[in-house]
């Protein structure tokens, strides 16, 4: 009874007459947890430009196609396309810079996971959802509401209507989690909300404009195929650690396709990046146990403040490696640390410029300014011209060299100011490349 009276107030009559597919694109400003990857650590607002989220979700099928183009500070940006569908899920990025021409997949059960909340981007196909839901369905907690278990991740689905007009106001799943509807219009006869507040824990986490609807998009084949020119990468090895010079090594098919370094000196042992998380540490510590056994970790070498680059400091602060960042970062750092190693961390601070001995190594610090991450520092080990940088130049494991974004310009800049001899360039993001790479990059242009 609850659902029939939402579908007639948002115009369709009965369920049989819900339309099964739907093309909707959103303009998303996220909320909170900004400063984990904004410009400034101090940064508490979201930047100017939104992210733009596409979706063709065919309901009947079901299968989902979305694209994002979303922008990262310093004029950087991600545009992916994702197909879901019950038998797994694949992706590539259309601008080719990080994953190149690989085709990224996933399984059935997480692509089954990612569908069922797209299928309940508008508010007549959460009620389909709801009427087709295997559960008996039951009055939620207030008397404008129902309640059911979604059927791929079985968690509770609770849909509100508002007690007068019986529109669906609000879509929570699980109970924290909630998503509010306002600004109803009318698309071909039915009413969608064109503005979708979330909300988690009562709090304002991001805000989504509906920017076009269409009830009526076409479903053709090919347009939920994977594009030409990409395909799937070789399985990839256990992690690994090559030697790319004397006492220097980069770490390979880690956790989560991300790179790190290591000095091997003559008693301790220098990181350089903590990226992703512990699991992402553990695989590093065993490598280095490998190739430097007994040795002692002794620094970390941060590149920049960005969650993603600090996640795996943890392991390392407990073994007591001193933490060098750039200047006014130390509280950024402390801050994404476990509670039990906030006060035990010792930073080594770089301020402009900063020289390290590490055995056989010796390193140049030096900040490198870019719009991308304030505070951002780059690592040159002279005796090897090897450049270590965090997300100043990109460069995918397969694929030609991308045009470049600004921060390129801001490397070249510095690396001409402080006069290095760069031969080759080690990133956290890619492979590795050499410094006539960074200039064919910045010679092709702009990524947008």
């Amino acid at each position: 009874m609850i659902i029939a009276r939402g579908l007639r107030a948002l115009g369709v009559a009965d369920t049989g007459s819900v339309p099964g597919t739907f093309e909707v694109v959103l303009e998303s400003r996220q909320a909170r947890a900004n400063w984990l990857q904004a410009r400034r650590w101090t940064d508490s607002v979201p930047g100017t430009t939104p992210t733009r989220l596409s979706f063709l979700v065919d309901v009947n099928r079901p299968r989902v196609l979305q694209e994002l183009h979303s922008p990262a500070p310093g004029d950087i940006w991600f545009k992916t396309r994702t197909r879901y569908d019950t038998a797994g899920a694949w992706q590539v990025d259309l601008l080719g810079w990080r994953t190149g021409t690989d085709v990224l997949r996933g399984t059935a059960v997480a692509s089954r996971a990612a569908m069922s909340p797209l299928e309940r981007l508008m508010p007549h196909t959460a009620l389909l959802q709801a009427a087709r839901s295997a559960d008996a369905l039951r009055a939620g907690p207030g008397a404008h509401s129902v309640r059911y278990a979604d059927a791929s991740t079985r968690q509770p689905v609770t849909i509100e209507f508002d007690s007068v007009s019986h529109l669906p106001v609000a879509i929570s799943s699980p109970a924290t989690n909630r998503t509010e509807f306002h600004g109803y219009r009318d698309v071909a006869g039915v009413r969608v909300p064109f503005r979708r507040v979330q909300r988690s824990n009562g709090q304002v986490t991001g805000v989504q404009e509906v920017v076009s609807v269409d009830l009526r998009p076409s479903v053709a084949e090919v347009r939920y195929q994977v594009p030409a020119g990409y395909a799937d990468p070789p399985v990839a090895g256990p992690p690994r650690a090559t030697q790319v010079a004397e006492g220097l090594y980069r770490l390979d098919d880690m956790p989560g396709g991300y790179h790190a370094a290591f000095i091997v000196g003559d008693s301790t042992v220098a990181v350089l990046e903590a990226p992703l998380g512990p699991q992402f540490t553990a695989a590093a510590i065993q490598l280095i146990r490998s190739v430097a056994p007994g040795k002692r970790i002794a620094r970390v070498y941060v590149t920049h403040h960005h969650a993603d680059h600090v996640g795996g400091l943890g392991p390392y602060v407990a073994l007591g490696a001193r933490v060098v960042v750039g200047n006014g970062l130390e509280e950024a750092i402390r801050r994404q640390l476990p509670d039990s190693l906030k006060a035990a961390v010792r930073f080594e601070v770089v301020s402009g410029t900063g020289v390290f001995d590490d055995g056989v190594a010796r390193v140049q610090a030096f900040e490198v300014p870019n719009t991308h991450a304030d505070g951002n520092v780059a690592y040159y080990l002279p005796s090897s011209r090897v450049l270590f940088q965090g997300d100043l130049f990109y460069i995918p494991e397969r694929g030609d060299v991308p045009p470049a974004f600004p921060v390129t310009q801001a490397l070249r800049d510095a690396v001409r100011a402080h006069a290095l001899a760069v031969n080759l360039v080690v990133g956290v993001h890619g492979r590795s490349g050499t410094w006539e790479e960074v200039m064919q990059s910045l010679s092709r242009g702009r990524l947008r």
